[in-house]
């Protein structure tokens, strides 16, 4: 049949698809949803590829904040470069730019693909069809309901099917070979898979005579694929000295013997999928076999019959053209991989326009010619679209009661994340796609094995492990027993919903941890917080006694000079009394994770060191302006003895002063090795305490507190001063020291 008019088809086209989105955008605003606005990310995937695209946006690249174990075997650093197809996220980074990060305008550029697909089925089916038959296939696409729940999930397979169409459509006008490989790059680019799709590209491409006409047209396929994809395969190489790699690879392992009900991309030391399969020949068969299985159990009857009886129709009632050809190898190319890898309805959306198309073909084909078996011919297609037309309208009734709200995490534990942690945090979790996408957090998923996350923790120390559904995760119960994750994991929070969320937050840090032992004094008496116990300490024999257990989750403890009592500070920043000193609770709440407290000498107001660096004043505290980011690495808080200014100490040995607070004699050691900072009673003199157990005074011609330096470890963790200058070094053992203090002419100090 002779090509009608490219433009008018082409107008036609676009209504087509205009009028489809627009129906389609209707239906999810008044049928489904009762409204636009109301629709969610509610997959994994989606939020993946949403969390990329939000990087992308602000400026920060390819980075993966959503990471997968697996892929640690290949990027030994977290968070790493994403690993996935590229394009797909680019296509959303426009919308993010210019009207925001929501899952709405992640939407809005598949519906638009949506759109395009009814319209490139429309040109697709004019190639042979009537303009009646062309409308009626148009129809079809756009109530498949696989085609209109893709309309509204953040996936690249409805944007993967338009593209293979696009693909089909260049073939079938005989593009040049050049354009062949740019378009089959892009399809490549959005879902790799479609790389099966080579065959035929070369097939259409080399339809020439002479080997060399072949060649050279095989050779422009090449180059054009080359401009777009050469960039990817260049960093792929740079990053995993592969330059085919790709994520996705590891599908093959999934469903088979050697890796039944694994999830394998929670893994840590996966073997490498091609060498694999080349090894277990056996092993991928019997996972064909399986994954066929699954896909007649979770297709419909309908499903089925179109599949695998309109194949037959194809190949017997269709005369031998190109195009016809075409058509049923793309089906195929695309369709026979997936037994290989895994499959679920969604993954068979590219083949539905070339099958609509080539059923539709038969039938007009045969009641135009009417020759040969043409009864059977139409009836045998016609059950087939008969089918389809079931397969929409149940499909149709079924839209109502698939959920498309998202309900991963509540809005308490979203603000918790967000006011709790901060990017630079890891967390382990069984739903780390919604935690990356809703709070913007680095995270990766919780392994089913305790070996895997230690290897995770090798990479990047995991600061939280959230699981969402405790009691549907045995892992979890392993890891409760496990000894290792006792020593480094705390329970912080079991959140109040149906499924009794857990946060678990990590105990120790290199800064000397949250549950590592402390000193504080209270009217000149030490004591010392270890093991949620507070002894004691009796001067000068440095001995200990117990008097009081402190609740679980304290995170510093400090004297109460004015009740003789205790207050400790909890993850959250609310202030428990203890011994006759009273409890606060700080209003408004605290944003950020604090790390130490100190309240000012008349009781009324108290000072918070967060650990972004800013000193968040609370009561009749002076609020001294210290914002995030103007102190790197905060590590201790010290204020002056009227209440009017603070010293706070970073990990490095630097220190600011706010207020009346008195600057000393610069001390940087270049890295963490800083440990506390002390004031000296009644002046505003104080000494620094590094790792090894050296102190540090703020004035050159000050008295030195000498005691043992030990080169081999870093040991100390606290220092306390008494009045009369006494001070005090507790160890991360628990042992109490007690250091002299000379004149700088009487010792050489040690300096790490």
């Amino acid at each position: 049949m002779r090509f009608p008019s490219v433009s008018r088809n082409l107008r036609t086209a676009i209504l087509v698809g205009a009028i489809a989105a627009l129906a389609n955008g209707l239906i999810w605003i008044h049928g489904f949803c009762g409204g636009f606005s109301k629709l969610e990310l509610h997959e994994a995937d989606q939020m993946v590829y949403t969390s990329l695209a939000r990087n992308l946006a602000n400026g920060q690249g390819f980075v993966d904040s959503c990471i997968y174990p697996v892929s640690l075997s290949v990027v030994q650093r977290i968070p790493h470069p994403y690993l996935r197809g590229t394009l797909f996220p680019m296509m959303l980074v426009p919308f993010f730019v210019l009207f925001g990060a929501r899952d709405l305008w992640a939407i809005v550029p598949v519906w638009c693909c949506y759109g395009l697909l009814v319209a490139a089925a429309f040109l697709m089916a004019r190639r042979v069809l009537s303009l009646r038959s062309s409308l009626l296939a148009c129809v079809l696409v756009a109530t498949n309901p696989v085609v209109i729940r893709l309309s509204v999930r953040c996936l690249p397979d409805l944007p993967g099917s338009l593209a293979v169409v696009l693909l089909l459509l260049a073939l079938e006008m005989n593009a040049r070979p050049l354009v062949l490989g740019l378009v089959f790059a892009i399809v490549c680019c959005l879902k790799p898979t479609f790389a099966t799709l080579l065959p035929l590209v070369l097939w259409g491409a080399c339809d020439e005579k002479s080997w060399k006409a072949r060649l050279t047209a095989a050779l422009y396929v090449g180059f054009g694929s080359l401009l777009i994809i050469w960039p990817w395969m260049l960093r792929n190489f740079l990053i995993t000295r592969n330059p085919f790699y790709s994520f996705l690879g590891y599908d093959l392992l999934s469903h088979t013997p050697s890796f039944r009900n694994v999830y394998v991309w929670n893994l840590t030391d996966a073997p490498n999928p091609m060498g694999f399969a080349l090894r277990h020949p056996i092993e991928m068969l019997l996972k064909v076999f399986q994954v066929i299985r699954f896909t007649a159990g979770f297709c419909r009857p309908e499903a089925m019959w179109v599949l695998f009886f309109a194949i037959p129709a194809m190949l017997f009632f269709l005369p031998r053209i190109a195009m016809r050809n075409r058509l049923l190898a793309a089906i195929m190319l695309i369709v026979l991989p997936l037994f290989v890898t895994h499959t679920e309805a969604r993954y068979f959306a590219p083949v539905l326009v070339p099958l609509v198309v080539l059923c539709l073909w038969v039938t007009e084909h045969k009641l135009r010619e009417r020759t040969g078996a043409w009864p059977l011919a139409v009836f045998w297609t016609a059950s087939v679209l008969v089918a389809f037309l079931l397969l929409n309208v149940s499909g149709l009734a079924g839209l109502r009661k698939h959920s498309y709200s998202r309900n991963w995490l509540r809005w308490d534990q979203v603000a918790f994340f967000e006011n709790r942690t901060t990017p630079e945090h890891l967390i382990a979790s069984d739903v780390p796609f919604a935690i990356s996408w809703e709070c913007n957090r680095t995270t990766t998923f919780l392994p089913f094995r305790e070996g895997d996350l230690r290897a995770v923790d090798k990479v990047h120390p995991v600061d939280f492990v959230f699981v969402q559904q405790p009691r549907f995760n045995a892992s979890l119960h392993d890891y409760e027993k496990s000894t290792w994750f006792q020593e480094n994991f705390r329970i912080l929070n079991i959140f109040d919903d149906d499924t009794g969320s857990r946060l678990y937050r990590r105990r120790t840090s290199i800064l000397g941890g949250f549950d590592a032992p402390q000193l504080c004094q209270v009217r000149g008496n030490l004591f010392v917080l270890r093991e949620r116990i507070v002894h004691s300490v009796d001067l000068p024999s440095l001995s200990r006694h117990p008097i009081q257990t402190v609740p679980e989750g304290v995170v510093r403890i400090n004297g109460d000079e004015t009740t003789g009592g205790f207050h400790l500070m909890s993850d959250d920043g609310t202030i428990l009394g203890l011994a006759g000193a009273a409890g606060y609770n700080p209003e408004p709440p605290l944003e950020g994770v604090p790390i130490d407290f100190k309240f000012t000498p008349n009781g009324q107001g108290i000072f918070f060191l967060m650990d972004d660096g800013r000193v968040v004043p609370r009561g009749d505290a002076v609020d001294f302006g210290v914002r995030a980011g103007v102190i790197e690495q905060p590590l201790r808080l010290a204020v002056t003895s009227t209440g009017k200014g603070v010293l706070v100490l970073s990990a490095d040995g630097t220190v600011v002063v706010c207020g009346d607070a008195k600057s000393g004699y610069e001390r940087y050691f270049g890295e963490p090795l800083a440990r506390d900072i002390a004031l000296v009673p009644g002046t505003n003199d104080y000494y620094i305490l590094d790792a090894f157990g050296s102190t540090h005074p703020s004035r050159t011609d000050s008295i030195l507190a000498v005691g043992p330096y030990r080169a081999d470890r870093r040991w100390a963790l606290d220092l306390e001063i008494l009045p009369g200058g006494a001070p005090y070094v507790l160890s991360d053992e628990g042992e109490i020291l007690r250091y002299e203090l000379k004149r700088a002419d009487q010792v050489q100090a040690t300096v790490p």
